[in-house]
């Protein structure tokens, strides 16, 4: 539960940084002297894959610091759940990741787009991260069963998966 809640963290952190940028960029009019050198569907996808492949470093950083962590206050706790964790469950997490935080990615990207000043689109911003948060909230008190009606749904709808 604990590396659930750490990838959820750091989606957050990832899709928020391309709100946050687009806004900053929007109200100091960098947007359109950017604009005047590319297209608008190049600048945006470059910002996206940019602002993905630092919430990957970001993942790796927190993982290596742990990993660190561990091994220097004398715990092999981190190292032996980081160990424990099999490659292919890595390679799920790895691809449920990015379709996440393309997900929600371009989700923050419309919302920034559509919203150009941050008071605006910050009440939608806690509705689009609500379905997000939703299952791991309830993940607590359904543990127990796993394949209760309702989980099973949040998996089947792609905002909660």
């Amino acid at each position: 539960m604990s590396v659930l809640y750490f990838l959820t963290f750091l989606l957050l952190m990832s899709s928020g940084m391309i709100f946050a940028s687009f806004n900053r960029e929007s109200s100091n009019r960098v947007m359109e002297v950017m604009l005047t050198s590319t297209s608008a569907e190049r600048l945006l996808w470059g910002k996206f894959a940019a602002l993905a492949l630092i919430g990957i470093l970001q993942i790796i950083l927190w993982v290596c610091g742990m990993a660190a962590f561990g091994a220097q206050i004398g715990s092999s706790f981190c190292v032996q759940a980081l160990q424990s964790i099999s490659p292919q469950l890595i390679g799920w997490m790895v691809l449920f990741c990015a379709l996440s935080f393309l997900l929600y990615g371009t989700l923050m990207l419309g919302l920034a787009t559509r919203f150009p000043y941050l008071r605006e689109g910050q009440m939608l911003l806690y509705a689009i991260m609500a379905p997000l948060l939703l299952p791991i909230i309830l993940l607590v008190p359904f543990s127990q069963t796993p394949n209760h009606w309702l989980l099973v749904l949040f998996s089947l709808f792609p905002l909660t998966a």
